[in-house]
């Protein structure tokens, strides 16, 4: 895509891997999973920061001498809260942290590259004034809020991700972009649905050899029976009448100091 576009850089917007402790056969796959890419790009045209997975914790940032900066290497150029001239804009880009911090950004720039948990409901919060456009990762799916994007993500991993991969093209001449579809009908990927998504039913037939669906996962359980509440004086009264005391309990009771008690 990047060379059918003529793109001159590539940026990955972080998550990398889905675990930040990473064993030699993963750390083997990232090294030559950069090697391809510089290829096609050299150091500084490969630009990189991390997110939240590729960290050793949401709460808070890890040494980055523990990440995975030390693998990757030479091969790509490691941008947080670096600002870049590339083509006529002004380019800024920043880790995932777990509040928001665009405070390098003293001048609003042109572009910028982050990893936001972006969400009309769930969202973190952050200051979008620091820039014209802005694209960033951590959420799965594409979604824009304002004139802020999310990454999508290029080919599906998890159910839960959006089952047509994009990528996102930019000129940083026009801020023209577009979202590019990953898949091409030489090169097809297995897409997973929950069974009760309506986009199984538009799938061509062909095309369901790349189709896994699966039974949507609920958190309900059977239940047999269940109590609503306890009526603790109906059942007082109910023990009185069965033992045949009611006077003795009526005697006793207006003893029983109740001041404080919720009569709920």
């Amino acid at each position: 895509i990047a060379q059918e576009h003529h793109c001159e850089y590539i940026v990955l917007s972080g998550d990398i891997v889905h675990r930040p402790m990473i064993p030699s056969h993963i750390a083997h796959a990232i090294d030559r999973f950069f090697e391809i890419l510089h290829t096609q790009f050299d150091e500084d045209h490969l630009l990189y920061y991390l997110g939240q997975h590729d960290l050793n914790t949401k709460e808070q940032i890890q040494k980055l001498d523990d990440s995975l900066i030390h693998i990757i290497g030479k091969h790509g150029k490691y941008v947080d809260q670096q600002i870049l001239q590339i083509g006529k804009s002004r380019v800024a880009f920043r880790n995932w942290t777990p509040v928001q911090d665009f405070s390098f950004i003293e001048e609003p720039v042109d572009l910028f590259f982050g990893h936001i948990t972006l969400h009309e409901q769930f969202g973190q919060v952050f200051d979008d004034t620091k820039y014209t456009l802005g694209f960033a990762g951590d959420i799965h799916q594409p979604i824009s809020i304002r004139h802020t994007h999310s990454t999508n993500v290029p080919i599906q991993h998890h159910i839960a991700d959006a089952a047509v991969g994009s990528v996102i093209v930019v000129d940083s001449d026009t801020l023209e972009w577009s979202r590019v579809v990953t898949e091409t009908p030489d090169c097809k990927f297995l897409k997973m649905y929950y069974n009760d998504d309506p986009m199984v039913d538009v799938i061509p037939a062909d095309e369901m050899d790349y189709v896994v669906t699966v039974q949507r996962p609920t958190t309900v359980v059977k239940v047999n029976n269940y109590v609503k509440s306890v009526d603790l004086d109906g059942i007082i009264s109910a023990t009185v009448a069965l033992t045949d005391l009611g006077d003795l309990h009526r005697e006793i009771s207006t003893m029983v100091d109740r001041t404080g008690i919720d009569p709920v």
